[in-house]
């Protein structure tokens, strides 16, 4: 991987950096793809015992509509109330008429589950308004399917399957979140066990991240790079010098690297999933080892579950959440057709001044 190339081209004129260990973006990569999902913890996805079929039918977008993935925060907003009543009724009405159209993903359905012990009554208002919101008729694939069939679809030349759970599984889905919704009592097994999982996994993958991070600034001390240097806001190069290597490692997690560099790594970026999810990991790399000014940030607990919510969100067109660090980190390498919003209010303005 030319990273020790690139940073060392980029900020020769202010310090020499030092050995930066290709080893350590070999582990964030094999922690940080999705692929890793499916050895970890038993999620509420695993809990329903269906097996996904790579050959569902296939889906295409309605282009007079604007397809729109909420970051969980979303729901917890609108229910501590920080969404006005006449706010909530335009985004109800932008549902109801079309010009909205919303998905649940797997990653929502988990981190809702979140206060199942310590207040339930929040879940149950929580997946209710999800339910009002955008419904449970068609739930997206877990993120590490959405990925893995995007991968392994190019590397055969054909088309990704429906990025909605398939017939029949969709219909156990909805029925266990509409038990969920109804108060869930008979569900208390299994979702005090996803809480647990989910807790785990959250805290395993901190662990990971802070140990890459740590294992690079023993190499390559982020303060011998020039504070507010232009290359630290304008990571364009960064990505440049990454992406191939990104995009292989995915390729790689799934033995279809082979395939995928014969078709060409280039054209393996063009997928959309993969893009977003490239991009993202990118910037994310780069600013808890280098950082966008003075400084890095640290990794925080959930960082992993943003990058699922980041690869759900990639099935549309527009993605809202009230996480400014992660609308921060999506801004740093924005993709064409794809929109970030801070807020409903944002969103609201947006769909207002757009044009049918």
């Amino acid at each position: 991987m030319p990273v020790l190339a690139a940073l060392q081209s980029a900020f020769a004129d202010s310090s020499s950096l030092g050995v930066f260990e290709a080893k350590l973006l070999r582990s964030i990569l094999s922690s940080a793809v999705p692929q890793s999902r499916v050895s970890n913890g038993k999620h509420l996805f695993e809990h329903f015992h269906q097996a996904v079929d790579p050959c569902a039918n296939q889906f295409e977008f309605n282009l007079t509509m604007l397809n729109v993935y909420f970051d969980t925060n979303v729901y917890d907003q609108i229910d501590k109330g920080k969404l006005s009543s006449a706010d909530l009724e335009a985004l109800r009405l932008a549902f109801n008429d079309g010009r909205l159209i919303g998905h649940l993903g797997i990653p929502n359905i988990e981190e809702l589950m979140g206060q199942w012990k310590t207040d339930r009554a929040a879940v149950v208002r929580k997946v209710s308004l999800a339910r009002d919101l955008v419904g449970f008729a068609k739930v997206l694939k877990p993120p590490n399917v959405l990925m893995e069939e995007a991968i392994r679809a190019y590397s055969g030349g054909s088309s990704p399957p429906s990025p909605f759970l398939p017939e029949g599984q969709d219909e156990v889905v909805a029925s266990h979140l509409n038990r969920i919704a109804n108060g869930g009592a008979s569900l208390d097994g299994t979702l005090l066990g996803i809480v647990g999982q989910v807790g785990v996994l959250k805290q395993t993958a901190l662990d990971q991240w802070t140990e890459g991070r740590r294992e690079v600034h023993s190499a390559l001390s982020p303060y011998s790079v020039e504070a507010r240097h232009p290359q630290r806001t304008d990571i364009g190069w960064w990505l440049k010098s990454e992406e191939l290597a990104y995009a292989e490692g995915l390729a790689k997690s799934l033995g279809v690297d082979d395939a995928c560099t014969s078709r060409g790594l280039a054209g393996l970026l063009k997928i959309r999933v993969v893009r977003v999810y490239v991009n993202s990991l990118a910037a994310y790399i780069f600013d808890i080892t280098i950082g966008r000014e003075a400084e890095p940030r640290a990794p925080k607990w959930g960082d992993n579950y943003d990058f699922w919510h980041i690869i759900s969100a990639s099935t549309a067109d527009v993605f809202v959440t009230y996480d400014t660090r992660l609308v921060g980190l999506l801004n740093r390498l924005p993709i064409e057709g794809f929109s970030v919003y801070p807020s409903i209010p944002a969103l609201l303005d947006a769909i207002v001044a757009r044009k049918y």
